[in-house]
C-alpha cells in the first residue's frame, strides 16, 4: 500500500496476498512491562531477515492483552488461544533493530533475488490457489455477475482500428496552487528531525529497542474462496463476533459485489474507513469475477469443427476433443468484463466507434475535474458528520483536509458519483439547455495521479456544427455556449472568482504540461489572444513566409512574461513587428488540422474554455470544447476519452506473446494473465470503491447491442444439461439471432429486419415479463419488448470485414443484417 502525491491518498500496488499470522507466538513473545502505561515499539516484517518492514507502531502489552481476552470470549475463531501471563517464561530478548534495518516501508530494493523469487511465487499461488476451472460449471449462471447478454456480447471480433491517444484540456487548476503548500503531504516517505508531538510517549517508551516480529514467516498464502470463515479472522475489529461473514449461508446468495457493497456502504463506517479492508474487497470482488468469466471463455467455441463437421454433445464430454474444440488463442478475451482492465476499455472504444457510426459526430467534448479539498466543502463535512463530528470546513487547513478525506474514501467516491449523475440529469440535459438540447451523452470515469477521480464525456446535441457552413455561422455557434475570458469583477464578481481559482493555467507548468523537454506546454498556453474566435485552415499558410512565423513565436516569448498580459494586444503585435493580417494569418500555421482559437484578450491568455452555467454549477475545473470533425478528429477524440492503460496493456501483449511460445492450456494462459495484470496494476482507494461496488467507470444514454451470425462464436450449454444428451447437436445457448429468426408472425415483426430487431427490440426477463407492451417469441425462446421513445434505440455492432478481400462474407453479413430473414437459409 502506497501514498499518493498531492494529499497522501491510499493506492495499492500489486495483488492482495492473504497469509495466515501466528497469534499464539506475537503475543507471547512481545516483552511484559512493568509499568501498566509503558508503551513498546514493534515492527511487524514478512521474515526477520528482511531489512524493512510491512507496520510500525508503538503498543501498550495490557492492552494487547485485554483485547485478545475480549475476543476469546465473543470470537469463536480466538477461543484457542492461549495467553502466557507469565513473565518469566516470556523472552524479552527478542531480535531487536539492527544497525542496518531501515525504518522505510519495505521495498523490491530491500530482498534479494531468492527472496523475489519466493515472495513472487507466493503471490501466484495466492492468485491462482483454486482447482482448475471446469470447462461446464454446472453453477456457473447462479454465481456469475456475467449474463448471458453479456457473453453473447463479447464473442464478437471487430476490425483493428488503430487510434492515437493525446490528452487534451488542462490539469486540474487546484493541483497546481497547492504544489507548494503541499510539498510535504506528498507520497513519498522521509524521516523528520522535530521532536514527537507527545513526549511523554517517548519518556513510557522502551527507546533502547524495537521488536521485530514476522507473525507470518514460513506460512504459505491462502485463497479467500477456501478457508471457511477466513474474513472475520483476518478483520477482528469488523467482525468481533465472528459471524455474518462473505461465505455464511444465507437464504438468499450474494456475489462478492453484492456483498461488499453492502457492507461498503453501511451506516456503520468500520467497513468504510478500513482501506487494508476495502483492497481486500476488490481483489475478492476482481478474481471472482476473473475465474467466472474464465469459465463462460472455456465453453466458447464455433459451432463447426475445422473440417466442417457440426459439435455434439458427446464430442464436449471428451476432454481431448473439447481442448481442441475451444482453443481460440486468445487469452485476454475473458478480461473484458473486468471492469478498469485494457481489454475492458478497448471493447468501450470499440463500442464508441460504432456509436458514431450510427448517430453521427458528437457536438462537445468536455471534461470535469473534482475539487473535494477546495470549492467542495459538503465532501468533508459529510465524512466528518458521519464520525458524529460538525466541522466548518474553511477553518481547516490543507493537511486536516487531505486527512479527513482519507478516513473514508468510499463516502468521497459514492459523493463524487452523485455529483456526476445530478450535472448530467438536472444541468445538462435540463431545460436551461447550457450546452443547447442534448440528445446522447457518453461518459467515462477516470482517475488522477493523485487518486481522485474526473470524468471525460461526449455530448450529442440536436444543434450540431458542420463544418460546410459558412465560418461565422459556426464561430456563432462556438461563442453561444464556450467562453475563454475572465468575467468582469465587478458584474459578476462570484464568477470571477470561480474563473481565477480553478480555470487559470498555472504560470509555473506542471510535469504533465511539459512531457517533452525541448518542447513548451503540450496544451498550448498561454493562449494567443484574438478579438474575434477564429478556425484554423492549414490549407491558406502554404504562402506563409518564415519571417511571419518568426514573429509569431516572438509574440508568444512576449505573451508568456506575465508583465506583458496586462497589455493590449495591438502593443504585444506592435513590440512583435507584426500586423493584425500578418498575424491571422500566421495562426492558420499553428495547427495541421481545424483548430478552434478563441476570442480573448492578452489578460486571458491562461484562462481554459469553459461553459459559464457548467462552471457555476459544477465549481471546478472543467473544459469543454466543441467538435469540428471530421474523422481524425473524431478518433483524436475517440482515442482520448477511452484510453486505457497503455503501459498495463503492452505489458500483457507481451505476456501473451511469451506465452504462445509455451503452448499452455487456455486455462492456464488466462491465470497467467491475471496474475501478470494483478502484479503491475496500481488502484487507488477511490478506484477500489469504484470496481468493488459496481459504480459505473462508464455510462451512456443508449445500450449497445452486438449482431452475431451463424459463424460467429457460441457459448455451450452447462455440462449438467448436457451430460444425458446423446449425440445431441442442441448444445447451444441461444443467441440474438435466433431469438430474431422466432420473432412473432405478425406484419410488423416479419417485415423487421435483423438490424432493427437488435436495434428496436430488447430482450426481458424476470418480473419484467408480466408487464404491459411485453411479446413471446415462437419456439419458447423467451420474451421482448419494443423500445420507447425514452429509452432509445440501442447501437447495433456487428463483424465488419474488408469488402475488398471478403466479398462475399461482407455481402453475406449484409443481407443477415438489412433483409428480412424468413427461414434459416443457409
Amino acid at each position: 500500500v502506497m501514498p499518493l502525491p498531492k494529499g497522501k491518498q491510499n493506492s495499492i500496488v500489486g495483488n492482495v496476498i492473504l497469509v495466515p499470522s501466528e497469534v499464539n507466538e506475537t503475543v507471547n513473545s512481545l516483552p511484559r512491562n512493568a509499568d501498566q502505561s509503558q508503551t513498546i515499539r514493534v515492527k511487524l516484517k514478512r521474515k526477520l531477515s528482511y531489512k524493512g518492514h510491512c507496520l510500525s507502531q508503538t503498543v501498550n502489552w495490557p492492552r494487547v492483552i485485554k483485547a485478545l481476552e475480549k475476543l476469546k470470549e465473543i470470537h469463536p475463531d480466538y477461543q484457542d488461544i492461549v495467553i502466557n501471563y507469565d513473565q518469566a517464561s516470556c523472552d524479552p530478548t527478542l531480535q531487536h533493530e539492527s544497525d542496518t534495518d531501515s525504518d522505510n516501508e519495505m521495498k523490491d530494493d530491500d530482498f534479494d533475488e531468492e527472496d523475489l523469487m519466493e515472495i513472487y511465487e507466493f503471490e501466484k499461488d495466492a492468485l491462482c490457489d483454486v482447482k482448475p476451472v471446469s470447462n461446464y460449471p454446472d453453477d456457473i449462471e447462479m454465481n456469475s455477475d456475467i449474463s448471458d447478454n453479456d457473453v453473447e456480447e463479447n464473442n464478437d471480433v471487430e476490425e483493428n482500428m488503430e487510434t492515437e491517444s493525446h490528452n487534451v484540456g488542462n490539469e486540474t487548476q487546484e493541483q497546481c496552487d497547492e504544489q507548494e503548500k503541499d510539498e510535504h503531504t506528498g507520497g513519498v516517505a522521509f524521516e523528520s528531525c522535530l521532536q514527537p508531538l507527545d513526549i511523554s510517549d517517548e519518556v513510557l517508551c522502551h527507546t533502547d529497542s524495537v521488536y521485530c516480529i514476522a507473525p507470518a514467516e514460513n506460512n504459505n498464502p491462502i485463497s479467500f474462496f477456501k478457508i471457511p470463515n477466513l474474513e472475520a479472522k483476518a478483520f477482528p475489529v469488523q467482525f468481533p463476533t465472528g459471524v455474518n461473514t462473505f461465505d455464511t449461508k444465507r437464504s438468499i446468495k450474494l456475489t462478492p459485489s453484492q456483498y461488499f457493497k453492502s457492507r461498503l456502504f453501511s451506516v456503520d463506517n468500520r467497513f468504510a474507513k478500513d482501506t487494508t479492508y476495502l483492497f481486500m474487497a476488490q481483489y475478492v470482488t476482481e478474481i471472482h469475477l476473473a475465474r467466472s468469466s474464465m469459465s463462460i471463455q472455456l465453453r466458447k467455441a464455433k459451432p463447426v469443427t475445422t473440417d466442417g463437421r457440426k459439435i455434439t454433445s458427446s464430442m464436449l464430454k471428451d476432454k481431448v476433443q473439447v481442448e481442441k474444440l475451444v482453443r481460440n488463442r486468445d487469452a485476454l478475451r475473458f478480461m473484458t468484463t473486468l471492469r478498469g482492465t485494457p481489454p475492458y476499455w478497448n471493447q468501450a472504444q470499440l463500442e464508441l466507434y460504432a456509436m458514431i457510426r450510427q448517430i453521427g459526430c458528437p457536438t462537445f467534448f468536455a471534461s470535469f475535474s473534482a475539487a473535494e479539498l477546495s470549492h467542495w466543502p459538503e465532501f468533508i463535512e459529510a465524512i466528518k458528520a458521519q464520525q458524529g463530528e460538525k466541522v466548518n470546513f474553511y477553518e481547516l487547513d490543507w493537511e486536516t483536509k487531505c486527512e479527513i478525506l482519507r478516513s473514508n474514501p468510499v463516502t468521497t467516491m459514492r459523493m463524487f458519483d452523485k455529483r456526476v449523475e445530478g450535472l448530467i440529469k438536472y444541468i445538462i440535459k435540463s431545460p436551461a439547455q447550457p450546452l443547447g438540447e442534448v440528445t446522447d451523452i457518453w461518459v467515462r470515469l477516470e482517475y488522477q495521479s493523485r487518486g481522485s477521480p474526473h470524468i471525460h464525456s461526449l455530448i450529442w446535441c440536436s444543434e450540431k456544427i458542420d463544418m460546410e457552413d459558412d465560418d461565422q455561422k459556426i464561430t456563432d455557434f462556438i461563442d453561444k455556449y464556450i467562453s475563454a475570458k475572465l468575467p468582469d469583477p465587478d458584474e459578476d464578481p462570484e464568477l470571477y472568482k470561480l474563473v481565477s481559482e480553478v480555470q487559470i493555467h498555472s504560470k509555473n507548468h506542471t510535469k504533465t504540461c511539459r512531457k517533452n523537454k525541448n518542447s513548451g506546454c503540450r496544451f498550448g498556453f498561454p493562449q494567443c489572444p484574438i478579438e474575434k474566435t477564429m478556425i484554423t485552415k492549414p490549407e491558406m499558410c502554404e504562402n506563409l513566409s518564415k519571417e511571419s512565423l518568426k514573429k509569431l513565436k516572438s509574440f508568444k516569448t512576449l505573451l508568456d512574461k506575465p508583465e506583458n498580459q496586462s497589455k493590449s494586444l495591438e502593443e504585444l503585435l506592435s513590440q512583435s513587428g507584426l500586423t493584425k493580417e500578418e498575424y491571422e494569418q500566421s495562426l492558420h500555421g499553428t495547427s495541421k488540422t481545424n483548430k478552434i482559437i478563441y476570442a480573448r484578450d492578452p489578460k486571458d491568455c491562461r484562462v481554459n474554455p469553459h461553459n459559464k452555467l457548467l462552471l457555476r454549477a459544477w465549481k471546478a475545473n472543467i473544459d469543454v470544447q466543441p467538435v469540428l470533425g471530421p474523422y481524425p478528429c473524431v478518433q483524436y477524440i475517440c482515442g482520448y476519452v477511452s484510453k486505457s492503460e497503455s503501459e498495463m496493456s503492452d505489458h500483457l501483449k507481451n505476456v501473451v506473446k511469451n506465452m504462445d511460445k509455451q503452448q499452455l492450456k487456455d486455462n492456464d494462459e488466462m491465470k497467467e494473465v491475471l496474475q501478470a495484470y494483478s502484479k503491475k496494476r496500481e488502484v487507488s482507494a477511490q478506484e477500489c470503491v469504484a470496481r468493488a461496488c459496481g459504480i459505473r467507470l462508464k455510462q451512456c444514454t443508449r445500450d449497445v447491442v452486438f449482431l452475431p451470425t451463424d459463424t460467429s462464436v457460441r457459448i455451450s450449454k452447462p455440462m449438467s444439461e448436457l451430460e444425458n444428451a446423446i449425440e445431441s447437436e442442441d448444445i447451444w445457448k441461444t443467441n440474438l439471432l435466433e431469438k430474431y429468426r422466432s420473432r412473432p408472425e405478425t406484419q410488423d415483426f416479419e417485415e423487421m429486419c435483423y438490424a432493427d430487431f437488435g436495434s428496436t427490440c430488447r430482450i426481458v426477463y424476470g418480473e419484467e415479463i408480466k408487464r404491459k407492451n411485453v411479446v413471446a417469441l415462437l419456439n419458447d425462446m423467451g420474451f421482448i419488448k419494443k423500445r420507447t421513445h425514452e429509452e432509445k434505440n440501442s447501437i447495433i455492432r456487428y463483424y465488419r470485414c474488408s469488402p475488398e478481400k471478403n466479398p462475399e462474407q461482407y455481402h453475406g453479413n449484409l443481407w443477415y443484417y438489412i433483409c428480412p430473414i424468413v427461414e434459416n437459409v443457409s
